[in-house]
């Protein structure tokens, strides 16, 4: 009775299993065909034992076009070769008794015979004795991904250009403390010029390290206030100096969404320095002006429709009068086409061109009016005005022709004496073919007398 219990028992427990290996199996084939990832197996030989449905989704195929075939049948011969490292770099770790997932990132055909990317992840499958009989993992399409990668390194890569060829300072601070200090995060290569810092070696130090003074001016309160608040805050022109750099810099500083601050800065040493330098030039550019010894003038552009058609005289100096014969008060105000009673203002399309482009000219001409040759420089100090200098180069001009002469005359001479010695050379040629002419007779009457000798002994 008790045997028969047993039995009965036992049918009933090897039903439930079955039932639960089948309700398992139903269950995982479920999750197989219905993960929007693909599931697959293969042989040993990386042919295809199982694929789920969502290869339609990724690659295009149905699973039966897969299943039966080779994984090579699929990929580039170039990927291909690297999916066989990875195998046997598993498979020597099977047989090392290491078994882990492998993931690695690939390419794939698709209907459309185009490579799709993907990401697989897999690992050695094995018998209910433990024996190696394929492989199984799961692929997924990863194309979006890495376009958006893509994307995101782009985006990255042209704020790092823009962040690095700014010309405005940048730096970049992260709150030490909740704002007890700041630490440097980041920082462009304009503010490693100006700041005379380097990169590598200010990354994560604080910034009252770096700039001990910076309380003093109060830049620190406002990384404080801009960390706290968020605000925008703008630091007007301030001098800043320690015993390593000694600047006039104003600042803007904000926060980022991330927590971070930034602040952008420009250097005004080199505007403070130029308004200085302008001021004191200004007092000195009438002496230039006046004792230089080129004549100097300076013009205003007359425009008709658009188009430049004269240019009036604002300034001259006193080589201008001495070179021209024309005083600096009956200059001054008077249109160029009738001050040089040319009818045209001279040059007019060269100064045109060099008002019109920015770009400055030189040239060389003869100045009919006064009988010179000129070397003329004309620039545009600001829109609409002419800076001209001529230099009287008469004497230089009459130097050339001289030079000339004397050239040709030393060519004439020199063609002469050429002329001179090949004829002489010609002579001397004729006179050395004589001579060996007369060596060879000689030597052959030599060898005749010699034979005769021989002939008659007596």
């Amino acid at each position: 009775m008790a045997d028969k219990n047993y039995s009965k028992t036992n049918k009933i427990s090897k039903k439930q299993d079955l039932e639960n290996q089948q309700w398992l199996l139903e269950k995982y084939r479920l999750l197989a065909e219905n993960s929007i990832d693909c599931i697959w197996t293969t042989d040993k030989n990386l042919v295809f034992t199982y694929v789920s449905p969502s290869l339609a989704r990724i690659l295009g195929f149905k699973p039966e076009e897969w299943i039966g075939t080779s994984l090579k049948s699929h990929v580039s011969e170039e990927e291909f070769r690297k999916g066989q490292k990875i195998i046997k770099k598993a498979l020597e770790d099977y047989k090392n008794k290491n078994l882990k997932f492998i993931t690695f990132e690939t390419k794939a055909f698709n209907k459309r015979n185009q490579e799709v990317e993907i990401e697989v992840a897999g690992k050695i499958l094995l018998d209910e004795k433990g024996e190696f009989i394929g492989f199984q993992g799961v692929t997924r399409d990863i194309s979006q991904r890495k376009k958006i990668e893509k994307e995101v390194y782009i985006s990255e890569e042209r704020y790092r250009a823009l962040f690095n060829t700014i010309g405005s300072c940048v730096a970049i601070y992260e709150a030490y403390q909740n704002g007890e200090d700041f630490i440097f995060r980041d920082v462009n290569k304009a503010a490693e010029n100006l700041s005379q810092i380097k990169k590598e070696e200010v990354i994560g130090k604080k910034v009252t390290e770096i700039f001990p003074n910076i309380k003093e001016i109060g830049l620190f309160e406002i990384f404080r206030k801009v960390y706290k608040k968020g605000e925008i805050i703008h630091l007007p022109l301030v001098m800043y100096q320690d015993d390593r750099i000694h600047q006039w810099v104003e600042n803007t500083v904000y926060k980022l969404p991330s927590g971070e601050i930034v602040a952008v800065y420009e250097d005004t040493s080199e505007q403070k320095k130029a308004e200085k330098a302008l001021q004191e030039s200004e007092s000195k550019y009438r002496t230039i002006f006046e004792n230089m010894a080129s004549a100097s003038c300076l013009d205003e552009v007359i425009y008709d429709n658009g188009k430049i058609v004269d240019y009036r005289i604002l300034d001259v100096n006193p080589a201008y009068e001495e070179l021209h014969g024309i005083s600096r008060k009956k200059a001054i105000g008077s249109l160029a086409s009738q001050l040089y009673g040319t009818g045209e203002a001279p040059y007019l399309d060269i100064y045109s061109q060099v008002v019109s482009t920015g770009k400055p000219a030189s040239f060389e001409t003869f100045f009919k009016p006064i009988q010179k040759h000129l070397y003329i420089t004309a620039s545009t100090p600001k829109p609409g005005l002419i800076s001209i200098i001529a230099t009287d180069i008469t004497k230089l001009k009459e130097t050339e022709q001289e030079l000339r002469k004397l050239k040709d005359n030393l060519q004439q001479q020199v063609e002469e004496k050429t002329r001179q010695l090949q004829e002489r050379v010609s002579e001397l040629e004729r006179f050395q073919k004589a001579a060996v002419d007369r060596e060879f007779r000689i030597k052959a009457l030599k060898e005749e007398i010699k034979r005769l000798n021989k002939d008659n002994p007596d």
